[in-house]
């Protein structure tokens, strides 16, 4: 999963195998990218005083499969894309991609996820906060739940 919140650094988290070994990852930028580069009338600065803030620890074979279905299914399902052509001033570039239409003064055009995808975020979070050093009960928590909303 990748994360570029509007107002702190980007991060990225998953799952690496290596052999019959699984972990869990985090990769967090050190500063905002975005600003750093000068975008949204920033000061541009230097792109190579950032850099990657990574953290890794071991999970189960069995708890990578979980979430490697999980994720699958959600992102394999149609149901869970769509357009809402509804106006949306939401800062949350996660969840929602706003773009203005053009020649309309307040129109928007949004993306959004279906119903299922937040399970999806949930588990991204706690697979972020393992990496870190989070007990691997508290993933396997949010993945029950994810699993369990999602029948699965």
């Amino acid at each position: 999963m990748v994360d570029i919140p509007p107002f702190q650094p980007e991060w990225v988290a998953g799952i690496t195998r290596s052999g019959d070994h699984y972990h869990a990852f985090e990769a967090t930028a050190s500063k905002h990218i975005w600003s750093v580069l000068g975008f949204g009338g920033g000061k541009k600065g230097d792109y190579h005083s950032i850099h990657p803030i990574i953290h890794e620890r071991a999970i189960s074979p069995s708890l990578a499969a979980r979430i490697s279905a999980l994720w699958r299914r959600v992102l394999k399902d149609p149901r869970n894309y769509g357009m809402d052509t509804a106006m949306y001033l939401d800062t949350d570039q996660f969840t929602y991609y706003l773009s203005f239409m053009p020649r309309e003064r307040l129109t928007a055009n949004t993306t959004g996820w279906g119903p299922k995808t937040d399970q999806l975020n949930n588990v991204a979070f706690a697979l972020a906060n393992h990496a870190e050093g989070a007990p691997e009960g508290e993933l396997v928590k949010a993945v029950t739940k994810a699993e369990r909303k999602l029948d699965i």
